[in-house]
């Protein structure tokens, strides 16, 4: 499997020319790219463009290869959004859940929930890292638990 933590627009670019064969896993770690680009671009838009081409060029170049795409988790109970308005942050993470619901449609690859499956975020703050907004190594293997449950529910293992 290939995890991608941070996903940035740099490094969007490379997985675009350089795409692995096999079984891909793509965590998009939307919440990075949230803190990078919501002053930059309408966040919604600018991301659906980058998942649309990021698929659009795996597809072509890696046809047998299953995807799973995650969608955002509810950040709100991280520590480095808690003086955050939890109404407006909710509306942004259902606007890039949204979007990446109907991108994960169109091409037919599956979605990781993380949004209704990781809820026990809220209780196990043992799961983020020092820097109040990644995962550490407890919080990832957990990530990656999920992702291979997905995996076992649509007979991928």
């Amino acid at each position: 499997m290939w995890l991608l933590a941070h996903l940035t627009p740099s490094a969007l670019e490379q997985m675009i020319h350089r795409p692995k064969a096999g079984l891909l896993t793509l965590l998009r770690s939307l919440v990075q790219i949230y803190a990078w680009s919501i002053s930059v671009f309408p966040v919604p838009m600018y991301m659906m463009l980058c998942l649309d081409l990021l698929l659009s060029r795996l597809q072509l170049s890696a046809p047998h290869v299953h995807i799973l795409v995650a969608n955002v988790p509810d950040i709100t109970f991280l520590p480095r959004f808690q003086s955050a308005d939890a109404v407006v942050l909710h509306r942004q993470i259902a606007a890039y859940n949204s979007v990446i619901a109907a991108t994960v449609k169109r091409h037919h690859v599956l979605l990781v929930n993380l949004y209704a499956r990781w809820h026990e975020l809220a209780n196990h703050p043992e799961y983020i890292s020092d820097d109040g907004f990644h995962p550490n190594a407890i919080g990832y293997t957990r990530i990656a638990e999920i992702f291979y449950q997905v995996l076992q529910e649509n007979s991928l293992t």
